[in-house]
Parts: structure tokens; C-alpha cells; sequence
């Protein structure tokens, strides 16, 4: 097991910058859809990482570092804001009702997932292009590396919030299937599904790592 500091890309969430004695690597957290789904994953299986080895390129990507928040106290705040709009909004739910049947309600919610998805891998790709513009990954070799959680702490906190945020999500459309087909309940849980997305990328924020390096290596041709 070695020591490594994770990095930002400036405005792009889809990739890290790890230095592993004093080598830069950049780090592809969108290449799985199952990371995404499943955040834990980053963890557990290992992540390709590109060797770039231009110190200009990286501090050209670099985001530009900033005082750290705290992360608990910004993804706490962002659900009891969350919880506390929709409270304000029930006296006018009933605006946006929408008659329907259970059939006709999953049809719906069906295809709200499905367009949460579309758009969160249509911004996924859009960082990609955007990285790319500036270095070609697939002129860099390659090595797979296992990152570890930074604490037990910080593990527990993306996954709670996670499910937090995705629970809401089975929450809000579980009773507009089931109880009432509201316009409002359906877009809340869609806003709620991509604040979940989102939050396993964090699975692999900035700061200190251990890191694990798989011993063969696949290089550029």
C-alpha cells in the first residue's frame, strides 16, 4: 500500500489528478456505469489511471485550489433544504395533479429515470470531450490502481448521503405511482436521482489516499 494525493480537473468532475511518487496520473471515475450506479465500487474495484507525464498539461487541468468546506455539514444542509421546500410546496401539489393509472404512473416514472440517465451521461461525455480537448488520454500508458477511502468517516458520509439522496428518490416516486400522481413529487424525485449521481463522484474527492497499484501495465501505442 502507498501513499497518493488526489487532485481536481478544473470544472470537470469526471477526473482526478493522483500523484504517486511523484508521478501524475489522471484518473477516469465515468468509464463504469457500475461505479456510477454503485459508488462503493470505487473503492472496492480498480480505477485506470493515465500516466501524463507533462507537468504543464496537469497544471493546465489543475483546479485551482480552494479552502476546504465541510462536506457533512454542505450535503446535511443540502437535504434539510430539500425536505423543508417540498413542505412549502404541498399546499400547491395539488395544482399538479395528473389523473392516471398505476400503469400509466410507472410508464411515467420509467421514463424519468431514463431521461435522468440520458442527461447525466450526456454531461459525462461533454467532460470528456472537454479533457481531451486539451490532453489525449489515449496517448498516455495506463496502469489500474485500488484507491481506498480516505476514513471510515468520510466512507460512511458518502454513503449515507447517497442513500439519502436516492432514497428520497424511491420515496417521491413510489407514492406518485402509488398514492398521488403529482407533476411535482415526479420532479423532485428526478432532482433528487441526479444529487445521487453525482454524490458517488465524490466517492474519490480531494486529498491524502492510499493506493494500490496493479503490477502489469498496458502502454500506448
Amino acid at each position: 500500500m502507498m501513499k497518493c494525493t488526489v487532485q481536481g480537473v478544473y470544472m470537470n468532475l469526471r477526473y482526478r489528478i493522483v500523484t504517486i511518487d511523484e508521478k501524475d496520473y489522471i484518473v477516469d471515475l465515468g468509464d463504469s456505469i457500475w461505479k456510477i450506479l454503485f459508488p462503493f465500487l470505487y473503492w472496492m474495484l480498480p480505477n485506470t489511471a493515465y500516466q501524463v507525464n507533462h507537468y504543464e498539461l496537469i497544471e493546465k487541468i489543475k483546479a485551482p485550489k480552494v479552502k476546504q468546506k465541510s462536506t457533512t455539514r454542505e450535503g446535511l444542509l443540502a437535504g434539510l433544504m430539500g425536505v423543508l421546500l417540498a413542505s412549502f410546496l404541498q399546499p400547491l401539489m395539488r395544482f399538479f395533479d395528473i389523473e392516471g393509472t398505476t400503469l400509466i404512473n410507472s410508464s411515467i416514472v420509467l421514463i424519468s429515470f431514463l431521461l435522468v440517465i440520458f442527461v447525466y451521461f450526456y454531461i459525462n461525455q461533454k467532460n470528456r470531450k472537454s479533457l481531451l480537448q486539451t490532453v489525449n488520454l489515449k496517448n498516455y500508458s495506463t496502469i489500474r490502481v485500488w484507491i481506498r477511502p480516505q476514513s471510515f468517516k468520510y466512507m460512511l458520509f458518502i454513503l449515507l448521503t447517497y442513500l439519502f439522496f436516492f432514497g428520497f428518490t424511491l420515496l417521491m416516486w413510489g407514492g406518485f405511482i402509488q398514492v398521488a400522481a403529482n407533476v411535482l413529487i415526479l420532479i423532485f424525485g428526478m432532482l433528487f436521482l441526479f444529487i445521487a449521481l453525482f454524490t458517488g463522484l465524490l466517492a474519490i474527492g480531494v486529498g491524502d489516499y492510499n493506493v494500490k497499484i496493479k503490477s502489469d501495465e498496458k502502454v500506448a501505442v
